[in-house]
């Protein structure tokens, strides 16, 4: 049975129904915008208001990009320009500069820092921790070390050295001089030569010597020996031993100014 449209019913009544559900109606919140896009314009904003702005594709922005909360990259973010950061910047993981790296403020790094390719430092660099070097290091400039030098290995100096101050050797150490060497361990310290030579002191005296020649000076003499032979000149006098004997004429004589001479007299 079909429906039998009243003639005298009017169309008003469903054309109100029909407004009444396009002004309650919410068409946006489920909605696709094809290749025509949308667009804001005369200062006007797009507010998200607690919602998520989701890009699937590209998403471009040719002016300023300001973000006043956090922000979250999962995946890889290149960025072609410059990159100014104002505030704290905080890096949690692997780090890799390629290009050149400039820091006109300080730089504080509170953990390890390892630098496996060149590093020229143009300024001034302070160093108040412990520094450990490993490698072979070279100081073309001034070394100033203020505070003291603890070198436990080998230290080679090939350029001239000047000493302005005391050099103190501790532990019975010698010194080396081409072939001649400053030995403490020798008497009360020597000087010893290559060729068997000493200049030592025994505390009371000191004593130079080579082969069975010796000088020797302490504070009441002075001698000179060879074998079991010696001159010496103390307070007494001056006093020759193991001269040997002969049945000759004595033919020395000592002026007043204490020279010898041998006499021709008969």
């Amino acid at each position: 049975m079909s429906r039998v449209e009243n003639l005298n019913s009017g169309e008003f009544k469903d054309i109100f129904r029909r407004l009444r559900a396009l002004e309650t109606a919410a068409p946006m919140n489920n909605a696709a915008v094809g290749r025509g896009g949308i667009e804001v314009y005369d200062q006007g904003v797009l507010n998200i208001s607690n919602g998520t702005l989701l890009v699937n594709g590209l998403a471009s922005i040719t002016g300023t990009f300001r973000v006043s909360g956090g922000s979250t990259f999962t995946g890889t973010v290149g960025i072609s320009g410059p990159l100014t950061v104002t505030g704290p910047t905080k890096l949690n993981g692997q780090t890799d500069i390629g290009g050149n790296t400039s820091v006109t403020g300080d730089l504080d790094v509170q953990g390890p820092l390892d630098v496996t390719g060149a590093m020229t430092v143009t300024g001034d660099t302070k160093l108040n921790g412990k520094t450990d070097i490993g490698g072979n290091t070279t100081v073309t400039g001034d070394l100033d070390v203020r505070g003291p030098l603890d070198v436990t290995g080998t230290l080679d100096i090939k350029g001239m050295s000047t000493l302005q101050n005391d050099l103190e050797v501790r532990s019975n150490g010698k010194v080396k001089v081409g072939g001649m060497t400053l030995d403490p361990t020798v008497s009360s310290g020597a000087m010893t030569f290559s060729n068997g030579a000493q200049v030592f002191t025994d505390g009371s005296s000191i004593q130079m010597f080579r082969g069975d020649g010796a000088v020797q000076v302490a504070g009441d003499r002075a001698a000179i020996q060879w074998g079991g032979s010696s001159f010496t000149v103390d307070a007494g006098g001056r006093r020759i031993s193991n001269l040997p004997q002969t049945t000759e004429k004595p033919n020395l004589y000592v002026d007043s100014r204490g020279y010898l001479y041998r006499s021709t007299a008969a």
